[in-house]
Formats: C-alpha cells, structure tokens, sequence
C-alpha cells in the first residue's frame, strides 16, 4: 500500500499567455523535472538520521549470517524503496527478511562465482545489453521483445530456476553499477530500461506471455528495489499509449514519473534527450550510437575473475602446506 509522497514544487512561471495544452505539459514537465533533481540528490547522498533508523531495524531484524553478506546498497535500496508504503518501518523490515530469505534459498552469494545450468540458452531467449549513461550517470539497459521468445522460456525451463537466471543477471548488473559509480565518483545505484515492442500486439499482456514476463520482472520490483531510474517503451501500439494515459491518473506520482510510453523511436530519441539521454548512449536499433555490452558477457567476467583470484588463493595455500611439509 502507498501513500501520496511528496514533491518538490518549483515556482511556476506565468504561463497564461500561453495555450491550454502547452501551458499543461510545461507543468507537467516541470513536476517531473523536480522529483528527478529530488531523487537526483537522495541517490548520490548517504542515509540521512531519519533513515538509518530504518536501516538499523532491518539489520536487526536478520541473522548475524545474512548481515555479514549484505553490502551497504543493499540496505540503503530497502530503507528508501519503501520510504512511500505504511506503516513504513513494518513494510520496510518485512522487505528486508523477504529479501535475504530468497538470497539464502537461491544461494545468491554464489551468483558472481558459478555459472548456472542454461545460463547461456537463458541469456540467448531474453537477452539485455548495457549501453552509455545519462547526464547523472545512470547506465542504459536495452531490450527488444520481438527477440524474447517466451514459448521457449515457458517450454525449456523449471519456473523456479528462471527466476534464479534472471536474479543472477539482476546481480551481476547490480556490481556492474557499482564499479560504475567508482569510476564516476558518484553513487549511482539505479539504471534506465529502454524497451522496444516493435512488432509485439497486445497479446503480450494476456495468457502465459503476460504471466512469463511478469514473473521476470518482479524478480527485480522484489529482490532488487529502487534499482531504476527511468523506464522508456518504444514503438508502443497506440491503444497501449491510450491505456498508460488513463492509468498514470490512477498510480502514484513518482511511479508515473519514472514510466514513459511512446511511439516511434525518433520521438524517444526526442524524449530521452529531454532527460539527458544523448545518442552515443542509446542503442543503435533505435537510432543511437551504442551497440552496448551484453550483460551475459558482463556475468561471465565477474565469475571468471572470480574464478582466477580463487585459483591464485588455492595456489598460494597449496605451497605453504608444501612447505610446511
């Protein structure tokens, strides 16, 4: 359950001289525009008095075991993805003891060391690239439903261990953030999603494909939250434009901020370039300039670095037993 947050408001400039319709999407923007500087300012800041009081409580509220696995992002994304549900401090501990008993049943600290089965053919089937960074540093992650084969999914693999390969490479996206944010000098835990529907109907939101795709995605609304930025939907059917502007009167404000649902890709360029998007860090399918890096690659480098340092400890233990001998 949420509650309305609230939102920094700018002073509104004198708009009367100008058209009904324009006079709302300028207001419009610039509510979005305030609740970004907003957020902008809570990412790259650490946990203020208010919230480690939140953050004390989760900890509390795990064993001395799961707290030695969670970093601090961890606990900063649970305090603040649940700063707008109430009562906030009982949803954001139930959170937190929801998150780390997954973490233990699809033993998550291996995620970044071992490979799993059909890692590969489950990459192949929903495949996602990382691109360039917006103007606050937010990496870009690029996917195309029409090379998403949901029959395949449904048909190859145990639902269970979908969700365990798609919590894997949620991870793998998650450290490739924060090697990010180093590099930058600015904490950056959240991304932007760029979907295209380009030849998908409406088909993707009923039966088996609708059910499919949601479990996926929930694996990141639940275990990995305030982990986006902005969400864009590309070459989106009209009636489903239509649908988004009834709901986004319905749904919270900060929600209907993050989501925007468009037609062509030439108007996303538009619209994401409004947002700090520039082309070298938008996926070439859709017009920009970046091929991206696929997150499977990414996955795999974190387990074969990992792989080598341990092969390196083993090796230097190996010889102090021999010497020892």
């Amino acid at each position: 359950k949420h509650t309305a947050a609230s939102v920094l408001q700018p002073p509104t400039p004198q708009l009367h001289h100008l058209i009904p319709h324009q006079n709302l999407f300028i207001r419009a923007m610039a509510k979005v525009a305030a609740v970004d500087e907003r957020f902008d300012f809570q990412e790259r800041s650490p946990l203020t008095d208010e919230e480690q009081v939140f953050a004390k409580a989760c900890l509390d509220a795990v064993t001395p075991e799961q707290r030695a696995r969670l970093t601090e992002l961890d606990v900063i994304t649970v305090v603040r993805g649940y700063q707008t549900y109430e009562p906030r401090l009982e949803e954001t501990v139930k959170a937190m003891q929801m998150i780390v008993k997954w973490r233990d049943e699809v033993h998550h600290e291996k995620f970044l060391s071992e490979r799993l089965p059909q890692d590969e053919e489950f990459h192949t089937i929903w495949p996602e690239r990382v691109h360039g960074a917006d103007k606050y540093g937010h990496l870009v992650v690029g996917a195309r439903f029409h090379d998403v084969d949901t029959e395949a999914l449904h048909k190859n693999f145990e639902e269970s261990h979908m969700l365990r390969l798609q919590g894997q490479k949620m991870a793998a996206l998650q450290q490739y953030k924060a090697e990010h944010s180093k590099q930058i000098g600015v904490q950056r835990y959240k991304h932007i999603i760029v979907t295209d529907l380009d030849g998908v109907g409406l088909g993707i939101l009923a039966g088996s494909k609708r059910g499919i795709i949601k479990q996926i995605m929930d694996v990141g609304g639940n275990y990995y939250p305030e982990s986006v930025w902005k969400i864009f939907v590309i070459n989106a059917p009209f009636v489903f434009r239509a649908l988004w502007a009834i709901v986004t009167t319905m749904i919270h404000p900060i929600t209907a901020a993050k989501v925007n649902i468009l037609g062509s890709p030439k108007d996303a360029m538009k619209k994401m370039a409004e947002f700090g998007i520039e082309a070298d860090a938008i996926p070439t399918w859709m017009g920009g300039q970046s091929e991206g890096k696929p997150l499977f690659d990414i996955l795999k480098t974190y387990i074969e670095n990992d792989t080598s340092e341990q092969k390196a400890v083993d090796d230097v233990q190996k010889r102090l037993e021999a010497a020892a001998v």
